[in-house]
């Protein structure tokens, strides 16, 4: 259970990663992966930091990859009328070997340290690509009359709710000469005078048939990494409703499992305090948060060892209850126990053990009946990390 988790881009818009969010992942699963395009790797250094990433790639919980080129779907306009198709796109100013040192330079003003930390992260960083069947995937998709109208009608209702979708919804995206050219019924207009309408402040930018249909590669660029990985996903919320909308059923049991985490949370501790919340609203520090992680060891220790395809708020419940007898008891009962089991063993070999028996230490007898169990670590650790402290 919750073995790997493969980490894109977290948000459609804003920062690219969330930072509570992987905290959290880092928490419950055994291991993540981050699969850092540009934006996302300026972020990590320039936020949260290059000694905070060390830390958690030192500690063997995250490992880290960058990709040196990206998705794009590019319109061009020809005499009778926009073609389009989709790419991959790099450049030289973009590879890992180019960037890191400007990002570690601009967040380390140390010389020294920045070159020190750049050779720790150049050797600790993954150079990647997006798979050369991308852009071929995204055309398949695209031309596939099912998966790209319920794509399209995903993506518009997410962003522009009180825009009345067409009846039958049209969009068909075809091969006209060496591109391709889309007819659709859809008003891009009346789209964006939607989103205008329920954005308090400046839109986030105009919808276009272009813009959309980029989420095609960068969705199936999520998936192949997920799958090489042989990890859950987690990634911005488009892409998740489009990964959900292309694969259905197949997908749902993936976004179970990292919706599982915070599900057991909202259960688990009141006003549906979590992790996130506690570490974006600056609560705790990422100091906290590393040691949060460590404390995490042994929870996660046991998460490993249950089933695959198990819930965890329903395993957590099953574990702490599974010795509820032993709570109830008086620790005077439980030191009685403890002694007769160690008096029946050792009576009959040397009846002086028995004499420093009742020097037992009650934290040892409180282990030695009720054993661990996952309370201990969320009722711990875990709880006293989503307290609030008003001197923060």
């Amino acid at each position: 259970m919750l073995e790997a988790i493969c980490i894109r881009r977290t948000a459609n818009r804003g920062v690219p990663l969330d930072v509570g969010l992987l905290v959290e992942a880092l928490v419950f699963y055994q291991k993540g992966h981050i699969v850092a395009d540009s934006g996302t790797l300026e972020f990590l250094i320039s936020g949260p930091g290059p000694d905070f990433l060390l830390e958690l790639i030192d500690r063997e919980v995250l490992t880290l990859s960058y990709l040196e080129n990206m998705p794009g779907c590019l319109k061009t306009e020809k005499g009778l009328g926009p073609r389009y198709d989709f790419v991959l796109v790099s450049a030289p100013k973009q590879t890992l070997e180019e960037r890191l040192p400007r990002l570690v330079r601009d967040a380390v003003k140390e010389e020294n340290r920045a070159e020190k930390l750049t050779r720790r992260l150049f050797s600790a960083i993954k150079i990647d690509k997006h798979h050369t069947t991308i852009p071929e995937l995204a055309r398949e998709d695209a031309g596939n009359k099912h998966v790209v109208e319920g794509v399209m009608k995903a993506l518009i209702e997410e962003r522009a709710p009180n825009y009345v979708i067409p009846s039958p919804l049209i969009f068909r995206f075809e091969r006209a000469d060496e591109l391709y050219s889309i007819e659709t019924n859809l008003d891009f207009a009346a789209i964006n005078r939607s989103i205008s309408q329920c954005t308090s402040g400046a839109p986030d930018g105009i919808i276009t048939p272009e813009s959309l249909l980029v989420n095609l590669p960068d969705v199936n660029s999520d998936l192949h990494f997920a799958a090489k990985l042989k990890a859950d996903l987690l990634t911005r919320p488009e892409n998740d409703l489009i990964a959900y909308s292309k694969l259905g059923q197949i997908f749902s049991g993936i976004r179970a499992k990292t919706q599982s985490t915070q599900a057991f949370q909202e259960v688990v501790f009141e006003d549906g305090r979590a992790i996130r919340e506690s570490v974006n609203s600056g609560a705790r520090t990422l100091k906290d948060s590393l040691a949060l992680i460590d404390a995490s060891t042994r929870f996660k220790r046991w998460l490993k060892d249950k089933d695959p395809d198990a819930e965890l708020l329903k395993e957590y419940c099953r574990e702490v209850s599974r010795l509820e007898w032993a709570d109830k008891l008086p620790l005077r009962t439980l030191r009685w126990l403890v002694f007769a089991a160690i008096g029946v063993a050792t009576a009959a070999l040397n009846p002086l053990v028995g004499v420093g028996i009742s020097a037992i230490d009650p934290f040892l007898v409180d282990k030695l009946v009720r054993g661990w169990k996952p309370n201990q670590f969320v009722e711990g650790p875990l709880r006293k990390f989503l307290e609030t402290d008003d001197r923060r």
